[in-house]
């Protein structure tokens, strides 16, 4: 009768444990997806105006949001050493001037076309596509 007994606890020990443990173990693991950075940087000598010259390399980029939706500025006009910022024309982001070599980033969390330009040198323009995932 104790063995029966002892078998019956175990048993049930056995099935609480199972049942407690069993969401995690079926669950499937938490898939972290690496969000990329997409990179634009200012072109050397961006501080003076050339015709059909690329100023924001590239100067149109399509992101898309949870997947490259986090852009990274870098400065470098390394010749002219100018200093170079990025301002949004729809008011939604701006950067401090920024030194050769020195980066600023935004992330976007919307949908839309969001030009920008370089307030000291208006001649430098870009666009950020956004686009849901």
């Amino acid at each position: 009768m104790k063995r029966v007994l002892v078998a019956v606890i175990v048993a049930v020990i056995v099935v609480a444990t199972a049942i407690v443990l069993a969401p995690s173990l079926l669950m499937p693991r938490e898939v972290k997806q690496v969000i990329k950075e997409v990179n634009i940087i200012m072109a050397d000598n961006s501080y003076k105006k050339y015709p059909e010259q690329e100023y924001f390399r590239p100067s149109e980029i399509t992101v898309v949001i949870g997947v490259n939706n986090t852009v990274v500025w870098t400065n470098k006009d390394i010749t002219g050493s100018a200093l170079h910022d990025v301002t949004s024309d729809q008011d939604l982001f701006k950067s401090s001037l920024l030194a050769p070599n020195e980066s600023w980033s935004y992330t976007f969390s919307e949908p839309g076309e969001y030009k920008y330009y370089c307030q000291p040198h208006e001649w430098m323009v870009g666009k950020v596509i956004v686009k849901k995932k």
